[in-house]
Formats: structure tokens, sequence, C-alpha cells
């Protein structure tokens, strides 16, 4: 079986475990839309090349008021990325910040994947709360908090 093969199996099973709204398919056959609820969207593309699957969600595009203090937060954060598996990356053609996972083929499963979605849809929440907040957060409140983004699958 192939890896998309593979993976679109892995698709087709996850929605009812991970309770998805739905679970949409590309044409293609390499990009999926998984809806996790009303207001939370993950992404998952097939890097065949790569054997990865790269997730993302749209945290949403903060005020021009609060992009520098925004933009900090990012950096800060990515710092953590051995221990929290995420990327917070800036999509310039439409100014939204990013939630970015990739995960190796061979480390995905019926129940990591599904496991996955909702670790990267509970931070979507989360995060999407920091970046469209216009009140900063407090320094003692996003250092507490790194841990609440680690993956562990």
């Amino acid at each position: 079986m192939s890896n998309r093969d593979a993976v679109t199996q892995l698709m087709r099973e996850v929605g009812p475990l991970a309770d998805l709204l739905l679970v949409e398919q590309s044409a293609a056959g390499d990009f999926w839309r998984l809806i996790v609820d009303e207001t939370t969207e993950v992404t998952a593309e097939l890097d065949e090349a790569a054997e990865v699957l790269e997730f993302a969600t749209i945290l949403g595009r903060p005020a021009e008021a609060d992009q520098l203090r925004i933009f900090s937060l990012l950096l800060q954060f990515n710092r953590h990325y051995g221990d929290t598996g995420v990327v917070l990356a800036l999509d310039t053609p439409t100014g939204q910040v990013l939630q970015l996972h990739r995960r190796p083929l061979r480390a995905i499963d019926l129940t990591a994947l599904a496991a996955l979605i909702r670790a990267l849809a509970e931070r979507h929440v989360a995060l999407r709360g920091l970046v469209t907040a216009s009140a900063p957060p407090r320094e003692d409140a996003l250092s507490a908090s790194m841990d609440e983004f680690t993956i562990r699958v």
C-alpha cells in the first residue's frame, strides 16, 4: 500500500475516533480538512517525498497595534520547538499566524493521529486567544503554559 493510500485510510477512520465533525479530502488526494468543531479546523498535507504529514491551524491575524507584541511572543514560543513540536509562523500574504506541526509517517497510527488532532485543536484554541487578544498576557502565564503546548503522542 502506498503512503497516500495508507494516510487516506487513516483519515477515513480518524473522524469517528477523534469525534470530528468532518474529514474532507482534496481531489488530488494529498490534503485534508479536519473540522473539529464550529470554530476549529486542522489541515493536513502529505509530503510524499519527505514522508511526513504537515498539520496546520490558522490562529488569526493580530491587530496592527499588537503585532510587535505578538511577533515577540511567536519568537519566544518557537524557542521551545524541541519541547512543543509546534512552530508558530506568519503567513506573509494574509498576515495570519499559523500553528504548524510535522509528523513522520512512520510515527503515525490511528490512535496517534486522533490524539495529535485533538492536541493541535486544544492548543489552537489557547493560542488563538493569545494571538487575537488585545491585552498583553502576563509573562509568568506564558512561561507556565509552555508545558500545555507540548504534543505528546
